[in-house]
């Protein structure tokens, strides 16, 4: 029988989803970096334009679905086999019709010149949001390290691909979209072999079944929730793409970098905040309950205190170091616009353990 994730800690899984997020969050930096030296202007905001407009489209596969599942395979024992499997033949049926409406606007609307790049990074994001069903599910049985390890694949995998590629002189957009693409592919595949290897072993399958409707509907609340953060990140640099250009894009793309690196810590909280609640779902120990509240919000609040003034003093340092001569004369700092995203992280982060609480419940 595979694990089951009885022994499961707050503490160890924040952890290992902070310590991997740290790891991202740097590769990340780099990566962009990378990128930011090696491609012009315009291609640089013409990469991010592609990335977010997948990531925009593409997140409808997940339609909430992640995160019932998340909230319910630790509970279900043998049958979380059964809900994965049925979760992720939803999302592959999805994944045809999202995965063509992205290509034509990668090629039709944004006019974006690449083939093989625009299939690799649709197909790699398609399977980096499928896979979310996965890493949900082992995080759910107490399994966050393989989560941890498919997120290190894919951002420091990406950003020693973009090395290589800038080592050799390349300087066209696609190659550099063809190697997050594999990368994204690399990363969900993983988690997809974890989740194979350690699900519990399936028994009295025919006992327990879940058509669409029973799915998806229950989760349109966590359905909205992604969609609009994903649009709350993503939206504003298209908007910014089709009012003025690419070039603007990257740069705003910057200050976007340092702010969402700093999301490791509530991320992490929530995440590993809403496997605990779902477990409880049957149980009426409103002591639990609140010592699970009191410990994250411990771990919010101390993240806050430490984790703020680290994030400006090193985006004042840092933002000059990697991305020299970003900023054309006249324009708003990088370092002023993350200051001012700065303040929404403050409060998504103190907001973290409700967030999980909600979604677990």
């Amino acid at each position: 029988m595979g694990k089951l994730g009885f022994d499961f800690s707050l503490e160890r899984e924040t952890g290992w989803l902070f310590g991997s997020d740290v790891i991202a969050m740097l590769s990340g930096l780099i990566g962009q970096a990378i990128l930011f030296w090696a491609l012009s202007g315009e291609d640089y905001g013409m990469f991010v334009i592609a990335m977010d407009t997948c990531f925009t489209v593409l997140v409808l596969l997940d339609s909430g679905l992640s995160a019932r599942v998340t909230r319910d395979v630790g509970a279900l024992g043998d049958l979380g086999g059964v809900l994965v499997k049925r979760v992720v033949g939803i999302q592959l049926f999805l994944g045809v019709i999202f995965g063509a409406i992205t290509l034509f606007l990668l090629m039709n609307y944004w006019t974006i010149p690449w083939q093989i790049g625009s299939i690799l990074i649709i197909t790699g994001v398609a399977t980096h949001v499928i896979s979310m069903t996965h890493r949900g599910a082992l995080r759910s049985i107490g399994l966050a390290k393989y989560e941890a390890g498919s997120r290190i694949i894919e951002r420091f995998g990406m950003t020693c691909g973009y090395a290589t590629l800038a080592f050799f002189g390349v300087h066209e957009a696609e190659e550099y979209a063809s190697v997050a693409g594999v990368f994204f592919l690399m990363g969900g595949f993983f988690s997809m072999h974890k989740w194979s290897k350690n699900k519990a072993t399936e028994i009295g399958t025919n006992e327990l079944q879940w058509s669409i409707k029973d799915l998806i509907v229950p989760s349109l609340p966590f359905a909205a929730g992604f969609f609009l953060l994903t649009l709350n990140f993503r939206i504003p640099k298209l908007l910014l793409g089709y009012s003025t250009g690419f070039e603007e894009v990257g740069i705003f793309n910057v200050a976007m970098i340092g702010f969402s690196a700093a999301l490791a810590v509530p991320n992490a909280i929530w995440q590993t905040a809403q496997p605990a609640f779902g477990k409880m779902n049957n149980q009426s120990d409103r002591g639990a309950r609140s010592e699970i509240f009191s410990r994250s919000r411990r771990i919010a609040r101390f993240g806050l205190i430490i984790g703020l003034p680290t994030a400006l003093i090193a985006g004042k340092i840092g933002f000059p170091l990697l991305f020299v001569d970003s900023i054309p004369e006249e324009d708003f700092s990088i370092f002023g616009i993350f200051s001012i995203l700065m303040l929404g992280w403050s409060a998504i982060l103190l907001t973290s353990p409700d967030w999980g609480g909600s979604n677990g419940e």
